[in-house]
């Protein structure tokens, strides 16, 4: 994935940006075709304030594999969470129940 070149398509998003390469090879038998890379990089503040990037280049062929890693990732987290709240409610759901219970316990006859 040579990227000496200058990217064919550039898109970017906030922070995120992609950066499409095209670069001329020979297959086995000599004959040209053109391979593409994508070039993905994300941008951040480190914790001294300076700005940094992360890359990571793939091949066209890997970017509907990543999209649908990504998005069974964000599944996911999603599910992590919402079973997170799910419980945090239920104890304190569970919490003011023993609560109320206490305070009728404490009513004096």
């Amino acid at each position: 994935m040579a990227q000496g070149n200058q990217p064919i398509i550039r898109q970017n998003i906030g922070g995120l940006k992609t950066a499409v390469f095209c670069e001329t090879r020979n297959d086995r038998n000599g004959n040209p075709y053109d391979a593409y890379s994508v070039a993905v990089s994300k941008s951040y503040q480190d914790q001294n304030g300076a700005w940094q990037e992360q890359k990571i280049s793939l091949f066209d062929n890997n970017l509907l594999e990543m999209a649908f890693l990504l998005e069974r990732t964000y599944a996911s987290i999603m599910g992590v969470k919402a079973a997170k709240r799910k419980k945090e409610l239920a104890e304190r759901q569970g919490q003011n129940n023993q609560d109320a219970a206490i305070e009728a316990g404490d009513i004096p006859f």
